[in-house]
């Protein structure tokens, strides 16, 4: 079996710490910076709304940038013309802080930039009421817009389809994402389907066989049970 390109990246790292997060950073900046089309979509999945992604190309791309005391940003991308600044702040596994949400903010306000939690499905953040200025997107959705932007292919896979493959893949197998391919889907419907048919086969049992109660009263409510 072939191993993920994003992930042997990891034998050459030394042991740190939030190793995967970090790992997981760098695999989304390579992306950025290896595919324009990529870079394009994860744009717009910030609201930049870029008419094409040839503007995409004015942006650069950076991770573990160090600003002010004690500050480490993730993830960062720039454009110069007009001024323009998206720190990223990734998370995997740990959980995302009020105060370093706090710290970021009152940063970034002074540099008219602004910050996006990326952080995995099921993960709490901190109070949208409370931090307006806080955009939160998921591992998945960065996931499922590569996987738009490339289109379906017929066999013969781009560049930039081949990246977004493999990145849906690495954060499959690391299990940053839940994997969420179209079989999986189907075979759960096709599993409520058998749910409600024998919820509703059940349901016709006489009252007082072998000892069973009928449940022909509540049958209706039942057959739209999920």
């Amino acid at each position: 079996m072939r191993e993920n390109f994003f992930s042997r990246l990891k034998h050459f790292q030394t042991i740190v710490v939030n190793q995967k997060e970090n790992h997981a950073t760098e695999v989304l900046a390579g992306c950025l910076n290896l595919s324009i089309i990529l870079r394009n979509s994860f744009l717009n999945l910030l609201g930049e709304k870029l008419s094409s992604p040839r503007e995409a190309e004015d942006w650069s791309v950076s991770t573990q940038v160090s600003e002010g005391e004690n500050s480490r940003w993730d993830l960062v991308l720039e454009r110069t013309n007009p001024n323009h600044l998206i720190v990223v702040e990734a998370k995997v596994g740990d959980a995302l802080e009020a105060d370093q949400v706090e710290k970021y903010l009152e940063y970034l306000e002074k540099k008219k930039g602004r910050l996006v939690a990326l952080v995995q499905a099921g993960r709490e953040v901190p109070a949208k009421e409370k931090y307006r200025e806080l955009m939160v997107i998921r591992w998945n959705m960065v996931a499922a817009a590569f996987h738009s932007a490339v289109g379906p292919q017929d066999g013969n896979q781009t560049a930039d389809a081949l990246i977004a493959a493999q990145f849906i893949e690495y954060l499959n197998n690391e299990q940053i994402t839940m994997n969420s391919e179209p079989n999986d889907i189907l075979g759960f419907e096709r599993g409520l389907r058998a749910y409600r048919a024998l919820d509703f086969l059940f349901g016709q049992v006489p009252e007082g066989a072998n000892g069973t109660l009928s449940r022909n009263a509540d049958r209706g409510a039942k057959q739209d049970r999920p």
